[in-house]
């Protein structure tokens, strides 16, 4: 929760931009998908700017926090360009140090069951061992395992619902 959070966040924001971007390519979304990363880099820059002066603030700053919000409600509006929604919140973890909830739901079928708590392990394992990490290709390639995790787990939600 100091200084060194905020820039951790930007720096979450940046990544996964990136992340997203390089999926954008060829994807029926991609327009979509490219504004989540306009968002994304207007968020990051506010949070960078903003970072408080003093230790201890754990507040996104308003501008960053409305961004994320936009890049987050694009991809509830649009389901089919792939991304969770829930991953946005890694952003902010930094600086709130809070995550995404990743709990079971009890799918419908032992079978359906299973998936979802092997997806829930993949996603805590990749949260726990690597998205913290200061080597920026690790934490790219986090981001990217979350993204894809949480696309996996969406879609079989819907299929369980």
């Amino acid at each position: 929760m100091t200084t060194a959070a905020h820039t951790a966040a930007a720096r979450n924001a940046r990544t996964l931009a990136a992340v997203i971007r390089d999926r954008a390519a060829l994807h029926p979304e991609r327009d979509a998908l490219l504004a989540m990363v306009g968002h994304l880099h207007t968020a990051a820059e506010s949070i960078e700017a903003h970072v408080p002066a003093v230790d201890g603030e754990n507040r996104t700053p308003a501008k960053g926090a409305l961004f994320l919000a936009l890049a987050q409600g694009i991809a509830v509006e649009v389901p089919a360009a792939g991304i969770a929604d829930e991953v946005f919140y890694y952003v902010t973890a930094p600086i709130t140090g809070t995550l995404p909830e990743v709990a079971p739901e009890g799918a419908a079928s032992p079978q359906l069951a299973r998936q979802e708590l092997d997806l829930l392990a993949r996603i805590n394992t990749v949260r726990a061992n690597h998205l913290d990490s200061g080597i920026d290709d690790v934490l790219r390639a986090a981001l990217d395992a979350l993204v894809t995790l949480h696309g996996k787990l969406a879609r079989l939600r819907r299929v369980a619902a």
